[in-house]
């Protein structure tokens, strides 16, 4: 199923007044039950297809978008969580503004061929009113207002300046995002499901082989 997610719950607050300063010490508390993972996925009346033309797998639901602040997603993947802290803190907050991300994070997904995605979240619009920005220039002129970085599967809450995170691309508040809820992929491919005890990222594999699904360390 695909559909779009706009969660647009206003403009940037207060557009007559003093921005309000962001408290870090706030958003902390609005994601700290947060959980990065989904070991669950077959619990979800997820199906599960096979394309012998294209050796493609698919799940379908792998992903629960929908409206987070309603449905009380509090784990998942970090698209999902980046959508569930979007919708709480422009709810909770919206005197502040929130610009929806995909980059990377310095710990697990270093490579720019991987893409993990979070919040930045600052007192004014740092877009100039664009939705959508992807081009270098651009986005180290946002990332040098050194917004707050609130990263909800990871738990990190920082100046982005000292976060060590890289930014590919930025959504302004309130732009449209296109969502699936299937995973579709090609043998030898896989995706992160979560961390196992000793917090190693968990991946679940299609195999080239026959292409039966696993999961590896």
């Amino acid at each position: 199923m695909d559909y779009t997610l706009s969660a647009h719950l206003g403009a940037s607050a207060r557009p007559d007044k003093t921005p309000v300063a962001v408290d870090p010490k706030s958003i902390v508390d609005l994601i700290a039950n947060y959980t990065y993972g989904q070991f669950n996925i077959l619990d979800n009346g997820m199906g599960i297809t096979y394309n012998r033309k294209t050796c493609q797998v698919k799940f379908d639901p792998f992903y629960t978008h929908g409206m987070p602040a309603k449905s009380g997603i509090i784990s998942g993947t970090c698209v999902e969580l980046m959508n569930a802290a979007y919708v709480a803190i422009r709810a909770k907050h919206p005197e502040y503004h929130v610009l929806r991300v995909q980059g990377n994070d310095p710990e697990y997904f270093l490579c720019r061929d991987d893409a993990h995605f979070y919040l930045l979240v600052s007192e004014t619009d740092l877009l100039g009113g664009k939705p959508v920005i992807e081009t270098f220039n651009e986005i180290e002129k946002v990332v040098s207002k050194d917004p707050l970085l609130v990263d909800p599967s990871f738990q990190r809450v920082v100046p982005f300046s000292n976060s060590g995170y890289r930014v590919e691309a930025l959504w302004n508040q309130g732009c449209k995002m296109g969502y699936s809820t299937a995973m579709v992929m090609f043998p030898d491919e896989g995706v992160p499901i979560g961390f196992n005890l000793r917090g190693e990222l968990v991946y679940l594999f299609v195999d080239s082989v026959a292409a039966p699904v696993k999961i590896l360390k």
